[in-house]
Formats: structure tokens, C-alpha cells, sequence
């Protein structure tokens, strides 16, 4: 039995934000936002899905690198596979968890699982950052990998709670994860009239991410629901959350609870150090291959058309991302499977495929130029001139471009939201043009 716990305030209930991530799947992201930059020692938690595919529209987050803190992949429905520059390779699926310490550099990367791609399904689960200490951020890479069968739970006597143990422990129960930094992961999932309490240490950050239901938080007992994420105070021993007994559903919720690292960050992309000069550092070492490179994937059978998984790939390495994402595959000679696939729909919309599919290949004078020649078509949907100026801002942000023109992403951005004010990529863009403004120099 845990012991009794003076219950911790609730500061602020925030609202989650829906973005794109990888090559273009749709996410939930409690943090970072507008309002709420981390919660140290976490940097980012979204939530992917939950989604129904059909055959072919699986998209991942193709080769990219990342270098100073750790990642943390954890399935409830679907499969993914992994693949990094140190030759490690492993899939996991529903109940899953991987947890990757990138140190000092790797790339890899995460796509669905082949049966995922060629017939479709589910698709459901969360993807955690996790900040190291300034003496951590140099290890040599790791990758944890545990099964469902592996992840400790904890079940009530009236089997109300139920609780997967990701990292850290409760109710006298231990994940096998090995962390770094100490914290407590926990998926927590109550039925109508359960409760729930856990004690924290002093001087931990405390929060919680609700991801189905609804439910009551804190010493005073404030509602929040699915995509809120709340935040609890320094006063207290614990936290406590509840699903009220009249509920038409359960609540689920991820439990984040850590010690602040406290150190100054620099943060730009997938790095994430203590200084600018560690970040450009990091840029340098992965232009120049120190941080290694995965071998490109089998080539297709020849002949006829590519089939589900090949036009997968396809949409894969064209996605568009997110505004000032670095997550853009630069290694596959992409043309290799776009001879016998058939582009259909206008010619903005098959140009813009073909921009990207550019860009995915490294050619970025090639897919700016013909995102500037869409958004200069006179017959172009606004939309698709809203993707092409989108485009090309990450284009000319994207860290791994090696003419990277922070200036011109800047004004694409800006052009981005005069000609169109009410864009669903607002968020995103107002980010990407916070970020330049304030990133390192580089020559």
C-alpha cells in the first residue's frame, strides 16, 4: 500500500495542440506549445493517433538524428519498426516500449510495421523526450526494448485502477527501465468511481496527460478531460485524480513525474544541448557523417507498379512535416520509386509531391524550386499555394540543408500567414518563426 499523501494543487490545465510530425501523421502535443515549453526534465510528449488506416496511408518519421536526451516510444495499438546508424533494428507493438538514449548522436528511424503499410489498421501511441544532464549528453547510444509481458503492472483489489509501469515505480512495483534522470512514467486507467494517488519526491515536477475520459485532479478536485494536460504545484507529498462515479467511460491518463535537471538548454530541432555552440557542434558532426548513416532499404522489385508498401514509402519520404521539423530523410535516392508511380490530380498537387519527394532525397535546390513555381501558379488552389509557402519555409529552415537560408524561411513563414491568416498551421508557424529569430549563427 502506498502511504498516505497530502494531495498537490493543480496550477494550470492547459489544452493539447494538433500538428503534423515525421512525414506528415497527424499528432496531439501537450507540450511544447504557445503556452507551456517543458515541464523539466520532459521536453516533448505527443500523442500519435488514435488513427484507422486504410492500406498505404501508414506514414512514420523517416532517418533523422538526434543528439543530447533520450526517447521514449511507447505503442498502445499498431507496430512500428526501428531502425538506427549503429545497425540496430527491432519492431514493437501494442503494450511496448522503447526507450532510446541518443547521447551523443544517432539517426534512426520509425516507420509502421509492413503489414500496417500493406493493409492498413490502428494506429495508436505516444512518443516522450526526455532531457540528460550535461554529463550525460556524450554516452554512447542505447536502445531498451521491452515487451508488453515486461512492463510491470499494478491492478486494485476491486479492479478499478490499473496501472502499466513504464519507468519509475508505485505501489511497490518497478519498471525494469533504466533512466538517467529519475522519473515516473505511468499509464494509468480508472473506471467510473475509481481514484488514484501516488506519492512523488520533493522537488519533483508533477503532471498529467489525459488521453481518454474525463476526471478530477488535485487537492481541489478540478475537471479535465481528454487532450488536457495538468499541471500540479510544488506543495503536497502527491498527486491524486479521480473518474467520477457517474462517468460513461473511463479515464486513462500518462503520469509524468521527474527531478529537474535545472540547466540552461539549447534546443533546435532533433538536439537539444546546454549551449549554441553545442548545437551548431551537432549540426557540423551530422553534415559530416560522425553521427553515422542507416543503409537505404531494399529496392522494390523492378517492373510494373510499386505496389501498397512501395507507394507507402513514397508518402512516407514526401509528408510535409511540421513547420521547422528536421525529421526529413536524406539518404534514399527516393527515384528509384517514383518512375513507375502514377501521380494523379492536378499539376500544383502532383508538383508539390514531387518537391518533396525532392527534399526527402537531399536535393533542395530542386524541391524549392518547383514549390516556387506552384505557389506562382495562376491556376494553383489557395491550398496549395498555402502548402508550397509552408514548404518552403522548412525548406530553408530545415538544419539539415546545407544552404540553409534562415532569412528566406523567415519570410516565407511571414508571407505564409498575410496571404493566409486563418491557416490550421498557425501554431506551427508562429513556432518555427519564434525559433529562427532566436536560433545560433551559423557559416
Amino acid at each position: 500500500m502506498q502511504a498516505e499523501i497530502r494531495k498537490k494543487p493543480v496550477t494550470k490545465i492547459l489544452e493539447s495542440v494538433r500538428t503534423l510530425e515525421g512525414a506528415g501523421f497527424a499528432v496531439r502535443r501537450p507540450f511544447p506549445t504557445r503556452e507551456l515549453d517543458a515541464v523539466d526534465p520532459f521536453l516533448l510528449l505527443d500523442e500519435m493517433g488514435p488513427m484507422d488506416l486504410a492500406p498505404g496511408e501508414a506514414k512514420g518519421a523517416p532517418d533523422h538524428p538526434h543528439r543530447g536526451f533520450e526517447t521514449v516510444t511507447y505503442v498502445l495499438a499498431g507496430r512500428m519498426e526501428h531502425r538506427d546508424s549503429s545497425g540496430h533494428a527491432g519492431s514493437i507493438g501494442p503494450g511496448d516500449v522503447q526507450w532510446m538514449t541518443a547521447g551523443a548522436g544517432v539517426v534512426h528511424s520509425e516507420m509502421p510495421a509492413r503489414d500496417i503499410l500493406e493493409h492498413g489498421g490502428r494506429m495508436h501511441g505516444f512518443q516522450l523526450w526526455v532531457n540528460l544532464p550535461r554529463r550525460d549528453k556524450r554516452v554512447e547510444p542505447r536502445y531498451q526494448e521491452f515487451p508488453a509481458a515486461r512492463i510491470p503492472t499494478y491492478r486494485s483489489a476491486d479492479g478499478g485502477l490499473y496501472i502499466r509501469i513504464i519507468a519509475g515505480e508505485t505501489n511497490g512495483r518497478r519498471s525494469p527501465v533504466e533512466t538517467h534522470t529519475p522519473i515516473h512514467c505511468l499509464h494509468c486507467r480508472l473506471a467510473p468511481g475509481a481514484a488514484f494517488e501516488h506519492e512523488v519526491p520533493a522537488g519533483w515536477t508533477a503532471c498529467a496527460y489525459v488521453f481518454a475520459g474525463a476526471g478530477r485532479f488535485g487537492s481541489r478536485g478540478q475537471a479535465a478531460e481528454s487532450g488536457h494536460l495538468v499541471l500540479f504545484g510544488e506543495d503536497g507529498t502527491g498527486v491524486a485524480f479521480e473518474c467520477a462515479a457517474d462517468a460513461t467511460e473511463p479515464m486513462e491518463a500518462l503520469l509524468l513525474a521527474g527531478a529537474p535537471i535545472g540547466e540552461p538548454v539549447a534546443r533546435h530541432g532533433p538536439f537539444v544541448m546546454n549551449t549554441g555552440s553545442e548545437i551548431i557542434e551537432a549540426i557540423q558532426d551530422y553534415r559530416a557523417g560522425r553521427m553515422g548513416r542507416i543503409a537505404p532499404p531494399p529496392r522494390p522489385p523492378t517492373g510494373g507498379a510499386p505496389g501498397i508498401v512501395g507507394l507507402a514509402l513514397l508518402a512516407a519520404l514526401s509528408g510535409s512535416g511540421c513547420a521547422g521539423s528536421s525529421e526529413t530523410r536524406t539518404d534514399v535516392d527516393t527515384q528509384e520509386y517514383s518512375t513507375s508511380v502514377t501521380i494523379v490530380g492536378s499539376r500544383a498537387e502532383s508538383q508539390l509531391i514531387r518537391g518533396r519527394e525532392a527534399i526527402a532525397a537531399g536535393r533542395y535546390k530542386d524541391g524549392i524550386a518547383i514549390f516556387e513555381e506552384v505557389h506562382a501558379m495562376p491556376s494553383a488552389k489557395p491550398e496549395h499555394r498555402e502548402q508550397a509557402l509552408l514548404a518552403l519555409g522548412q525548406a530553408h529552415s530545415n538544419i539539415l540543408n546545407p544552404a540553409r537560408d534562415p532569412s528566406k524561411a523567415l519570410g516565407y513563414f511571414r508571407q505564409l500567414l498575410a496571404e493566409f491568416p486563418e491557416t490550421k498551421q498557425r501554431y506551427e508557424v508562429e513556432r518555427a518563426i519564434a525559433e529562427l529569430e532566436k536560433s545560433p549563427k551559423q557559416d
